[in-house]
């Protein structure tokens, strides 16, 4: 069986591991990506515009895995429509591939409001790998940078520009920051929290223009205000990306309609992740993604059987350093019940709504230990009229006790990826994992979100007493790695002798030519000659 999964993201990737973990020999797996680009990860690319991580470290799988799975990746390919009688995929070069069952999995793009000069130089969307770099060119010759948009992705970058050095403005329409996230008290934490980083936030700003002849040079309020910045970066939230449903004929609304199958109103074309709507609702973070690809790389293997019924909304954050956790109905009704808990000195706020004696919903903000029994209340819906209001607090009371020893092994660590506490000391135990890197190899906890990363080194510390000798990969890279190095030219040299690319190592396929963008796309063959050059 032919399965095209159209997207190479976070649910396009998990889509392609879970098909080949359910019938890998049955099937013959074709992934079309818009970017040029193996699929990574797009929580991440804040790390790269802060100079921690390299677009090598946030690949999800690289092209090895692919050629050692025998699935095929296009990579620069975005398909344009979907024909379903016939079966065939159309790319935006009229290029034709036929299939006998395909996956949308286009996930989202940025949201644009209408503000006057947007079309100027120096204002740029934040949702892509080259819109990183785009910054980054900017962000070499400047000084101020604004940022629209007080949601996960604003304070994201906005962090990450701070981080490189830059004076930073963040523009919120309303007069709460992450309102999909937080209630008021916690977005005042967050921002006092940010602002003491360096960081300036200005709520209830609605931005009406870009300032500047043709060059970004600060943007106009409603009412007539202005802020003066050398860029503006675009951060207001996202829309369900139906392109390709639209120009094929299947039904869209917010995003492209789908069952409880997680079928189109095509047959045989599915979609997963933040491009669908499933009982009018969407959704844009992992965990409820990843129930998603479970339900639909069952279904297009073995037919219609399993079912998704909607996900609790829910999300374990790491917001500019400061850890959030936000699940259910977070905001009360007129007849709902709040318990809180408020520490303003050490910026602990802890939230539960109640309805007839059950959480709902619920908000941690700074501490966030005892999400994992506050997201099981909720979804179990257990009347609590024993434990109030103990049940809040009572997993930042010290006992004596850390919170590893309180897990069980039945305990989701990484809500992402659906990874127990036992499943990461199973890798420890049986498989040698000796560093959070280990752990993310062989369980793939804290490779979405990266939230839990901090939950998975404290049980590291528990099991493993001998720690790994920790290096600096990116000085690694620059000084042992640099692609002009004489020893790797003689290696290379080596390698085209042979003519067999495929024994060239991960390392020098990879990590070495994205230490230099204008190698990383050259041929090999033209590659090989720069090889043999006597100075660079």
């Amino acid at each position: 069986m032919r399965i095209a999964i159209i997207g190479n993201g976070i649910a396009g990737t998990a889509l392609t591991e879970e098909i080949l973990n359910l019938a890998e020999d049955k099937v013959k797996l074709y992934v079309f990506g818009a970017e040029r680009y193996p699929g990574y990860n797009r929580i991440l690319i804040t790390e790269v515009l802060s100079g921690k991580k390299l677009l090598n470290e946030i690949y999800i799988k690289k092209w090895q895995w692919y050629e050692e799975k025998g699935v095929k990746l296009f990579v620069g390919k975005k398909i344009e429509r979907i024909l379903p009688k016939k079966r065939l995929l159309m790319t935006q070069d009229e290029e034709f591939f036929e299939y006998d069952k395909v996956i949308i999995a286009t996930g989202s793009k940025p949201f644009i409001p209408p503000i006057k000069g947007i079309e100027k130089k120096g204002v740029f969307t934040y949702r892509k790998i080259d819109d990183v770099y785009k910054i980054l060119d900017f962000a070499r010759v400047s000084k101020r940078a604004i940022v629209i948009g007080g949601g996960l992705l604003g304070l994201e970058v906005a962090k990450a520009l701070k981080d490189i050095g830059l004076e930073v403005f963040v523009v919120h329409i309303l007069d709460t920051l992450m309102e999909q996230q937080l209630d008021k008290t916690a977005s005042e934490l967050l921002k006092r929290d940010l602002e003491s980083m360096g960081i300036k936030v200005l709520l209830n700003k609605k931005t009406t223009e870009i300032l500047g002849e043709r060059k970004a040079q600060g943007v106009r309020f409603e009412g007539g205000e202005e802020l003066e910045g050398d860029f503006v970066v675009i951060a207001t939230g996202i829309r369900p990306n139906v392109d390709v449903a639209k120009n094929s004929g299947i039904k869209v609304n917010r995003g492209i309609l789908v069952d409880d199958y997680l079928e189109t109103s095509a047959s045989d074309v599915y979609g997963v992740g933040e491009c669908i709507e499933h009982r009018g609702k969407t959704y844009g973070l992992v965990a409820p993604i990843m129930e998603q690809v479970k339900v639909c790389a069952y279904n297009v293997v073995f037919g219609n059987k399993k079912k998704y019924e909607g996900s609790i909304t829910y999300a374990m954050l790491k917001v500019a350093g400061i850890n959030l956790f936000s699940a259910g109905e977070f905001k009360e009704g007129k007849k709902d019940e709040v318990v809180s808990f408020l520490d303003n000195g050490k910026r602990i706020y802890r939230k539960a709504v109640i309805r007839n004696n059950k959480v709902v919903g619920s908000i941690l903000y700074g501490d966030i230990k005892g999400n994992n029994y506050l997201l099981e209340l909720i979804k179990t819906g257990k009347d609590i009229s024993e434990e109030r209001p103990i049940f809040l607090i009572k997993h930042i009371i010290p006992k004596g006790i850390g919170e590893v020893e309180k897990l069980k092994d039945s305990d989701i660590v990484c809500n992402c990826n659906a990874v127990s506490k036992g499943e990461i000391v199973k890798a420890i135990l049986e498989k040698g994992a000796k560093s959070l890197e280990d752990i993310q190899a062989l369980t793939k906890a804290s490779t979405s979100c990266g939230s839990c990363a901090e939950l998975v080194e404290q049980i590291l510390r528990q099991y493993v007493k001998e720690k790994p000798k920790r290096e600096n990969k990116i000085e690694k890279i620059k000084k042992e790695l640099h692609p002009f190095d004489e020893e790797f030219k003689r290696r290379m040299e080596k390698y085209f002798e042979e003519g067999d690319w495929q024994k060239i190592p991960e390392d020098d396929r990879y990590v070495r030519f994205k230490t230099s963008p204008s190698i990383s796309f050259l041929s090999f063959k033209s590659f090989s000659l720069l090889c043999h050059r006597d100075s660079i």
